[in-house]
């Protein structure tokens, strides 16, 4: 994967990440240097994108999104970013990589949330 320095764009990265998660690609060389590229730049992407892909390394286990977890978990306080369902997948993902706080948890554990995103599946 040497040509991860090469990419400037979340966006591309984003859909990769995407594809490589749909296709399940275990390959621990490819997600260690998705990992590095994420790290060195998770604090200049805008909320939506880092949850995305927070969320995306979360859905397959891959320890490589603990970096930009972190990073996204101090952005949480910030910004609550998307709808209830994306906001409970970031939750979640967060989780995984025991980068919550007790006021995230307690965001999607109260009534109305539930409600709110039962309604909306």
């Amino acid at each position: 994967m040497a040509g991860m320095g090469s990419m400037t764009k979340w966006s591309d990265v984003r859909t990769i990440i995407t594809l490589f998660t749909r296709w399940k690609v275990c390959d621990d060389e490819v997600w260690r240097q998705i990992g590095l590229w994420t790290g060195r730049r998770a604090n200049d992407v805008p909320f939506k994108d880092l949850s995305a892909v927070v969320n995306l390394m979360g859905d397959l286990g891959r320890s490589e999104g603990s970096t930009i977890a972190s990073i996204l978990s101090r952005r949480v306080c910030l910004e609550k970013g998307g709808n209830a369902l994306s906001w409970l997948n970031t939750v979640v993902s967060l989780s995984f990589y025991s980068s919550i706080d007790d006021r995230s948890i307690e965001s999607v554990l109260n009534h109305a949330f539930i409600q709110e995103v039962l309604a909306n599946s």
